[in-house]
């Protein structure tokens, strides 16, 4: 029994000895995938297999191993990679030959070295691998082998093609302006492990163009997952954000992006607001196309009317309502407390009744103080921020506010300024849109003799701009046409409704003087309110033209308490429309002569109570003299020499304003100033004033005057006398 124990440990022991092999036959030889990565095309991956071999078991010359790749793969080449040593033990793998049997299955001959002590080791390098655009799953490669001693049947896995999507979220809008501002927090997840795909450009995030990422502040944490990134960059000019994926997910990964910012460049200094959508792009496959990052407006709050119809309203008229308007913020908070919104009407508009907030307002927490009075006109009224807005923007929407118009107020868009210090830039909205209560029409103007009567001026339409804008309340039912200075009504013209039903008193058709205002009007009165817009026709306008009015237009300006609840007689004129031509007898006639028409040659002698007209003697009842150099004659004489008519001069004791009718228009002087007008209007200054000599006669320097005519003057010292040449 002893020696049989004895036989037995000895043949344990000899076998450790002369077999060391023997007690590593349970280990194997090992396929492991060193890399697998997409190449920068994003098309292809490059991979990497090791293939590590027990110690001293490689024996046979040439042991094979087949390599078996997916049908929905292809590949450019498998080559091999043979290490001179492992482990710092010399590599028990001479060399290694690849035979290509078929598309997906490769022959691998392994030679032995013949060194022995150490493992065996060499690399399988595949370059190119596509994938089918349709495969999903695990591309694996499997190994097999008739030694299966050496190389053991096993797969490994290079990749994994997801089906899955990337999807992008970001907790809230974020608001800025010029400065830019920071992103709310930026969330990406995957619906399956290996949706985000390996590669230089997995996830590409691309802003509008003047905008640029700011990645300095950054923080990019993975909640969960194995996702291995590589460095986020930026390119094309800042625009576009790249995400770069060094190994794919085995497990669905979930990334937090904090701290990017985005900043406007200077190309956007005109550009006053735009949303910053980013668009995603890249080799994974996305949820969607775009994600809302933020907005920016380069003025922090907006203003805008809120319906799409502005409310027609008319001038003259108190507690008119205008149309509601909203104020917003672009950005949060910019409505800084302590600071103030002034709401400003333009001139000849007034506050009667406060705007007030609407309920479907979005305040998010701004504040603001009741209206008050900004200036003392009523134009301007005022609210101070007491609680600025969290972090959502502020819409704050303004209804029921109430005005007065003033006649004369311009036509038009009635717009609302928009300013105060609490406002970044000021701005301006349209509330309303104003008509006249009345428009004034005429159809041919005719020319009408300047001096004469009984002139036909034209027809004249009243045309109301909406029902009831002529008006009957309270005593107020007076329409009135005002003449110019010097024209007045010969009779009393028709006045009659062509269209609508306004009821007019025609028995209180009358026309009058009115001292204060020094002109003529024809007057009538309404005795209710239209139910449609209505017309009314004043015709048979016959004038008395004084010789004073100069040429031009003869405008009837409209005014009346019936058109004006603000004011009586006294407010600005409601219309205007010119009704005739006032032109001199002859233009008038339609001769195109002049009084001045016909040449004339006039000889002055100093002292001489008479003159030469064309060779014929004329009586003067003042004769010329000289004073300070210069020859004076009377009025009357000078007007002759310059070819006018005694009926084309016209003298004002009163004032001392002597007036010419001529070719040259109306020409007016006056004792004592050197100054002289043409049609009302200041045109030059003599060098010597018009003078009263006795027994009053009135007398005009005579070279000053002639020249105003466009006549010549040759002085004979000799003879003392002065000859006036006008050439027809």
């Amino acid at each position: 029994m002893r020696f049989n124990i004895l036989v037995a440990v000895a043949a344990i022991v000899s076998f450790l000895v002369l077999s060391p092999t023997s007690l590593l036959a349970s280990e194997s030889t090992n396929y492991n995938v060193v890399f697998c990565k997409i190449d920068d095309t994003g098309n292809s991956y490059q991979a990497k297999i090791s293939v590590e071999i027990p110690i001293d078991m490689l024996k046979k010359d040439d042991t094979v191993l087949l390599v078996n790749l997916p049908s929905d793969i292809s590949i450019s080449q498998l080559a091999c990679d043979v290490p001179k040593s492992v482990d710092n033990a010399p590599n028990q793998v001479d060399s290694v030959a690849v035979e290509k049997v078929s598309k997906e299955e490769y022959r691998i001959h392994v030679k032995p070295s013949g060194n022995t002590g150490g493992k065996g080791l060499f690399y399988l390098e595949i370059e190119n691998i596509r994938v089918a655009s349709n495969y999903t799953g695990d591309v694996d490669v499997d190994f097999e082998s008739d030694e299966s001693d050496v190389f053991p049947g096993e797969s490994v896995t290079l990749t994994t093609i997801s089906d899955g999507k990337v999807d992008l979220k970001i907790d809230s809008i974020a608001y800025f302006g010029e400065q830019g501002g920071q992103l709310d927090t930026l969330r990406i997840k995957e619906s399956e492990a290996g949706a985000f795909r390996q590669g230089s450009e997995s996830l590409k995030m691309k802003i509008p163009e003047g905008f640029t990422w700011i990645t300095t502040s950054m923080d990019l944490h993975e909640i969960w997952g194995d996702l291995e990134l590589g460095d986020v960059t930026v390119t094309d000019n800042g625009r576009t954000l790249v995400f770069h994926v060094l190994q794919q997910s085995r497990k669905p990964a979930y990334l937090q992006v904090k701290g990017l910012r985005i900043e406007p460049d200077e190309s956007l200094l005109k550009l006053n607001a735009c949303d910053i959508n980013a668009s995603l792009e890249g080799s994974s496959t996305l949820e969607e196309e775009t994600i809302a990052l933020a907005k920016y407006s380069r003025i922090a709050q907006s203003v805008s009317a809120s319906s799409a119809q502005l409310p027609i309203v008319v001038s003259g008229r108190e507690d008119v309502k205008i149309g509601t308007f909203t104020i917003a913020e672009s950005i949060p908070e910019s409505f800084l407390s302590g600071r103030a919104i002034v709401l400003t009407l333009p001139e000849k508009a007034h506050w009667t009744q406060y705007p007030v907030l609407d309920s479907i307002s979005r305040t998010n927490g701004l504040e603001l103080s009741p209206w008050q009075w900004a200036d003392d006109d009523e134009r301007s009224i005022k609210a101070v921020v007491k609680e600025s807005s969290s972090s959502e923007p502020a819409s704050l929407l303004w209804k029921d506010g109430e005005v007065r118009l003033d006649t004369g107020i311009s036509p038009g868009d009635l717009k609302l300024s928009i300013g105060g210090s609490a406002i970044s830039v000021r701005q301006e909205v349209a509330v309303a849109r104003i008509q006249p209560p009345v428009t004034a029409q005429v159809g041919t103007v005719p020319s009408v003799q300047i001096g004469a009567s009984d002139q036909v001026a034209a027809d004249i339409q009243l045309v109301e701009s909406t029902l009831e804008s002529v008006m009957k309340e309270d005593g107020k039912d007076e329409i009135r046409l005002y003449l110019p200075s010097g024209v007045e009504f010969m009779a009393i013209p028709a006045v009659a409704v062509t269209e609508g039903n306004l009821p007019i008193d025609t028995s209180s058709v009358m026309t009058g003087y009115d001292q204060e205002m020094g002109c003529s009007f024809l007057s009538f009165r309404v005795k209710g309110e239209s139910l449609q817009p209505s017309k009314i026709q004043i015709s048979n306008i016959r004038l008395r033209i004084s010789r004073s009015v100069p040429e031009g237009e003869i405008k009837v300006r409209v005014k009346g308490s019936a058109l004006d609840e603000t004011a009586d007689f006294d407010s600005d004129t409601v219309a205007e429309v010119a009704i005739a031509k006032a032109v001199l007898a002859n233009q008038a006639a339609g001769n195109s002569g002049s009084p001045q028409s016909a040449p004339v040659q006039a000889v002055f002698t100093v002292g001489a109570n008479h003159f030469s007209c064309n060779g014929t003697d004329v009586s003067m009842d003042s004769a010329p003299y000289i004073e300070d150099e210069r020859l004076f004659i009377p009025v009357r004489d000078m007007a002759r020499a310059l070819g006018l008519r005694d009926q084309d001069l016209v003298w004002d004791a009163a004032t001392g304003q002597i007036t010419f009718f001529s070719a040259q228009g109306m020409i007016q002087f006056k004792v004592g100033s050197v100054e002289w007008y043409r049609n009302g209007i200041r045109a030059g200054v003599m060098d010597a004033a018009p003078r009263i000599v006795p027994p009053g006669r009135v007398t005009l320097p005579v070279r000053a005057i002639a020249e105003i005519f466009g006549a010549t003057v040759d002085w004979n010292a000799v003879a003392s006398q002065a000859t006036v040449r006008r050439v027809g």
